[in-house]
């Protein structure tokens, strides 16, 4: 059976109008919907020793997600605070904790070698780590989101095998040429997000998926459905045009609910 393992960020997201939280952060999300996709996925990260810690891990032993890498610490949980207005959402206040603090061990570095896929983002605080994590025969995913820079692209680009980028807020000015650099430095796979204009992937030759179009409830968790439908699919080999195809597909699937995959409760009555 083919292993992915996520690595790194992990939070919750606390919808404050519906007052309802849910478990996300994109290698939470990742892991999940990758399991729902039909491969077994573990997640490694830190989570905090509180309600919000407690969803995130329950809801990874619910969908199958292997924790044994999953680590409880003495401190709080990440979280965001969501409002929603017509399926957009709009950023409040954040909260700081285990997550963002996180480092690998080197039996979590054991662990994860022994994968098939490993992925991992810019909000994972696993860049330093990508050297050794490109040590085994794994295929290394990163989502560089859309926080990157031409100085950070050239220095983490080079570790990986597919290097995901959101273009939505970027201005490039010739994005074929854009993307064939940045392949020209190592990654088998480049691919650039660019919302409701859909997905362009480069690996020697040009592809554009277009979005597919729903009637959007959330869109929070849309491109780790993407990344993680894509991961699946890339692993068997499926061709590229039918992999981007399945990767939208799957994207929008998920903006038919609430959180990137669901399993929300209330938002508890206490400031923890």
């Amino acid at each position: 059976m083919v292993k992915l393992a996520t690595v790194g960020h992990n939070t919750v997201d606390k919808y404050v109008n519906m007052s309802k939280m849910y478990p996300g952060g994109n290698e939470v999300n990742v892991a999940v919907l990758a399991k729902r996709y039909g491969i077994e996925t573990s997640y490694t990260g830190w989570i905090g020793k509180d309600v919000y810690g407690e969803l995130i891990l329950n809801s990874l032993n619910r969908e199958g997600v292997n924790t044994a890498h999953t680590h409880i610490k003495d401190d709080v949980t990440n979280y965001t605070e969501i409002f929603l207005q017509d399926g957009e959402r709009r950023f409040g206040n954040t909260r700081r904790g285990a997550s963002s603090k996180f480092k690998i061990a080197t039996e979590d570095i054991e662990f994860l070698l022994k994968h098939d896929l490993i992925h991992t983002s810019y909000y994972g605080k696993t860049d330093l780590y990508l050297e050794s994590l490109k040590s085994s025969n794994a295929i290394l995913s990163f989502d560089f989101t859309d926080e990157f820079t031409s100085e950070y692209l050239n220095k983490f680009v080079p570790f990986v095998d597919v290097a995901i980028l959101s273009i939505s807020n970027k201005e490039i000015e010739n994005l074929e040429t854009f993307m064939e650099e940045l392949h020209s430095k190592g990654p088998e796979i480049i691919i650039c997000t660019k919302g409701e204009y859909g997905a362009y992937l480069f690996d020697g030759n040009m592809y554009h998926q277009p979005s597919i179009n729903v009637e959007v409830i959330d869109t929070l968790g849309a491109g780790d459905g993407f990344i993680a439908r894509f991961l699946v699919e890339y692993q068997r080999k499926t061709e590229i045009e039918e992999a981007l195809k399945r990767a939208a597909k799957s994207a929008s699937e998920v903006c038919l609910y609430y959180g990137a995959f669901g399993r929300g409760i209330p938002i508890p009555d206490c400031k923890k």
